[in-house]
C-alpha cells in the first residue's frame, strides 16, 4: 500500500485538481533548461514515501514569463490533462509555489532525450535496432494525436525521451495545434519553426493558402529518422534562407550509403554499433561475404520509408498508421521484441537513484547521457 502511495497522490492531484505542495518534494540536482521563459529542471522525489519513483520538477518564476509564456504554458498544461497516451509525455500535477514559481511535475526518462544519447556516446548515430523500436513508439504517439485532429509540429530528437525501462516517450505537446472543427487544415505559422527548421515540412514554411495537415508530422518522422540513424541533422549546416529553397525545390536528404551498410551487417550488431564501427566492418568484407536478400530489403524498407516521409507534397506521404504497417516496421518489430533498451545503449548508464544537489559537481561523470552547457541544456519535456 506504502509503495504506491506517492503514485496514487499524483494521480489524484490530476483527478480532482488537488493540491500538491512544494513541501512534499526533495529537490535534487539540476538536469538543465526547461523551455519557458528561463525556467530549470530539477531531479525530485516525494518525501515520506517508500515509493522510489523519480521525477522531473520544471520551475517557472512567475515574475520572469512573458505573456506568451504563460499562455503556452496554459495551452500546454490544458492539453496534458486531456490526452491519455503512454507513449506521450503527460504532467503528474502543476501548481504555484509560495515562493513565486509554477512547478510542473513530470515523470523521469532516465536516459533523456535521443538528443542527449546522441550528444554524449553515440555522435555517429544509435543502434539500429533502437531506432526501430523508437520509431514504432513515436508513430503510435502520432497515430493517437492525428485521430484526435491534432499536429505535433516539433518532433525531433530532442522530443523523444528514453527510459530504461524500454519505454519510449514524445514529449513537446506545448507545440502541438489542434484543427478546428469545421476545418481539415491549419493555416498558423509556428511561432518555434526557427528553432527546429531542418525538421519543419516544406508546407508549413510557405504559409500560403493550402495550409498543412498531420502529413507535416511524417516530414518530422523522416528527417528524425536521419537524425537518429546517421547522429547528423540534414540542413543543419545551412542558413534559413537555403534550408527554406532545398526544402522548396523538393531536394530532399537520404540515408547516407554508410549508414545503410549498418542495415545490412544488423545481424552483426552489438549495442555499441556506430557508423565509426562500420569502417572496421567495411575493411573485415574484404573477404566478401554475400548479402542474402533479406538484408537487401531491409536497406530498401529503410530507405523507403524515409523517402515517403520527406517527399515535398504532402499527399504522397503516409500516414503514420500506414508507415507503422510498412515492411521495414513490421520487420523491425519482431527484431526488437525480446531487445533490452538499456543493454543496446551501453555505455550508457541512466538515472537510476536521487542525486542531490550537492553532487552536481560530479553529475556530468555520474550520468554522462546529460548534455548541460549554456547554449543547449537538458531535457526539452515540453
Amino acid at each position: 500500500m506504502a509503495e504506491n502511495s506517492s503514485k496514487l497522490l499524483l494521480e489524484r492531484n490530476v483527478t480532482f485538481g488537488k493540491m500538491l505542495r512544494e513541501e512534499n518534494f526533495l529537490i535534487g540536482c539540476k538536469i538543465g533548461q526547461g523551455s519557458f521563459g528561463q525556467a530549470t529542471m530539477w531531479l525530485s522525489k516525494l518525501k515520506e514515501s517508500h515509493d522510489d519513483s523519480l521525477y522531473v520538477i520544471q520551475a517557472a518564476e512567475i515574475d520572469k514569463l512573458s505573456s506568451k509564456d504563460l499562455l503556452d504554458l496554459q495551452n500546454s498544461i490544458q492539453l496534458s490533462n486531456e490526452l491519455n497516451h503512454q507513449y506521450l509525455l503527460l504532467l503528474h500535477s502543476t501548481f504555484v509555489t509560495k515562493s513565486g514559481y509554477i512547478w510542473t511535475i513530470y515523470p523521469l526518462f532516465n536516459f533523456g532525450s535521443c538528443h542527449d544519447v546522441i550528444a554524449a556516446e553515440f555522435k555517429h548515430g544509435l543502434p539500429i535496432l533502437c531506432v526501430a523500436m523508437i520509431l514504432r513508439y513515436v508513430l503510435i504517439a502520432l497515430e493517437y494525436l492525428h485521430s484526435l485532429g491534432i499536429i505535433h509540429r516539433a518532433v525531433t530528437g530532442n522530443h523523444i525521451l528514453v527510459n530504461s525501462n524500454g519505454q519510449i516517450c514524445l514529449s513537446g505537446l506545448r507545440y502541438c495545434k489542434k484543427l478546428p472543427a469545421d476545418k481539415k487544415l491549419l493555416h498558423t505559422y509556428p511561432a518555434h519553426a526557427k528553432s527546429i527548421l531542418p525538421w519543419i515540412a516544406p508546407e508549413i514554411l510557405q504559409q500560403n493558402v493550402d495550409g498543412y495537415n498531420n502529413k507535416s508530422d511524417m516530414y518530422s518522422v523522416g528527417i528524425t529518422t536521419v537524425e537518429l540513424v546517421t547522429g547528423t541533422i540534414p540542413y543543419n549546416k545551412l542558413r534559413p534562407t537555403e534550408i527554406l529553397l532545398q526544402k522548396l525545390r523538393g531536394i530532399i536528404p537520404e540515408l547516407p550509403d554508410r549508414a545503410t551498410l549498418e542495415i545490412m551487417q544488423l545481424d552483426m550488431s552489438t549495442s555499441q554499433t556506430s557508423l565509426e564501427g562500420l569502417e572496421q566492418t567495411n575493411d573485415m568484407m574484404s573477404s566478401p561475404t554475400p548479402f542474402n536478400s533479406l538484408s537487401a530489403r531491409r536497406v530498401r524498407s529503410l530507405s523507403q520509408l524515409v523517402e515517403n516521409c520527406v517527399q515535398t507534397d504532402p499527399q504522397n506521404r503516409l500516414s503514420a498508421n500506414q508507415l507503422r504497417h510498412s515492411t521495414y516496421m513490421r520487420h523491425m518489430k519482431k527484431k526488437t521484441k525480446e531487445k533490452d533498451i538499456t543493454e543496446m545503449l551501453k555505455p550508457l548508464n541512466p538515472i537510476q537513484e536521487f542525486i542531490s544537489r550537492s553532487e552536481d559537481a560530479s553529475f556530468v561523470k555520474q550520468v554522462s547521457i546529460m548534455s548541460i552547457d549554456e547554449e543547449k541544456a537538458g531535457w526539452s519535456f515540453d
